[in-house]
């Protein structure tokens, strides 16, 4: 575990790093999900370690990595920040290729730098990625709302006023403690399953790390749009016309991630090496809910 310098917009920026399985030659490298840590992937690197040397990164101004002040006001400025930073980091820890996978929004920020390092990436495996979805005609948040129960309009009410106002997680932590408090337990006592001690770190890693200055959180407003996470540049062209790498896809059985996109290019065979792939006892925090089971389908597949 280190810290990896690099230079953005003239400042000195700490990427922080965490690396296991050096006995092995055959690089993966790991981004994690928005507003997150690499943290998530903590479960699956013991597995993972035996046939990778793995690197996971903190995404710039996220988790430990150093807190940019978020300063660039468009999707393409966005992008070249997560991009850019992420090729500087391969640069400083002399990568040339790796194999690389991202969950989540760091499923959506792997799809793009893969697009823009062709080169350098061997094969890109997307962990219920964001964004992945291109829609004739976007949904509108209305029509979504007038679909939903009472209790998840109510909830679904709550998250769009927060997005509205650009509320953070870290953000929404700091202004409701209490609240942010219980979500972040909820989360890794009833959808991560966890208990004991692994539970109370993991709890007070995550409201600790939350509880930092505000970094580069809000960078998802430019990439990402409601109300199903659906991207201003959508995964689904850029793997279809674009890519010429393999490319696996993984959702959870249960996952709330729009999967439409996904099963357009693996049904249609739009991608003659595009895999899709539904994992079993898991919904959207897939490292989390079934990291046994998706080590080993990613030890087979990123090896084929």
């Amino acid at each position: 575990m280190y810290d990896v310098e690099i230079q953005v917009k003239g400042q000195t920026c700490k990427i922080h790093t965490y690396r296991c399985g050096d006995g092995n030659t055959e690089p993966l490298v790991l981004l994690h999900g928005y507003g997150g840590s690499s943290v998530i992937f903590y479960p699956m690197l013991k597995e993972l370690s035996k046939s990778f040397q793995v690197f996971c990164i903190d995404l710039i101004g996220m988790g430990l990595s150093s807190k940019e002040q978020f300063k660039w006001k468009s999707t393409e400025e966005t992008l070249e920040l997560f991009i850019s930073s992420i090729d500087k980091w391969r640069q400083a820890v002399g990568l040339k290729t790796f194999s690389l996978a991202g969950h989540s929004f760091g499923g959506y920020i792997s799809g793009q730098y893969t697009l823009r390092h062709q080169d350098q990436v061997k094969k890109l495996t997307l962990l219920s990625p964001a964004g992945f979805t291109k829609y004739a005609e976007d949904p509108t948040v209305e029509e979504v709302h007038e679909k939903l129960g009472f209790l998840k309009k109510m909830f679904f009410g709550v998250f769009m006023r927060a997005w509205e106002r650009k509320i953070t997680p870290g953000k929404f932590l700091k202004e409701h403690p209490w609240i942010g408090k219980l979500v972040i337990r909820n989360y890794i006592y009833n959808r991560f399953k966890l208990k004991g001690t692994e539970a109370e770190l993991l709890q007070e890693f995550l409201i600790a790390m939350l509880s930092l200055p505000q970094g580069s959180e809000e960078a998802v407003h430019y990439l990402l749009k409601p109300p199903f996470a659906n991207a201003h540049i959508p995964l689904e062209d850029i793997i279809v016309e674009d890519l010429k790498i393999p490319v696996d896809c993984f959702y959870g059985e249960f996952d709330y991630m729009d999967t439409t996109g996904a099963q357009r290019v693996d049904s249609k065979k739009l991608k003659a090496d595009f895999n899709l792939k539904i994992l079993p006892k898991a919904a959207h925090q897939i490292t989390m809910q079934n990291p046994k089971d998706l080590a080993q389908e990613m030890i087979i597949s990123v090896q084929v």
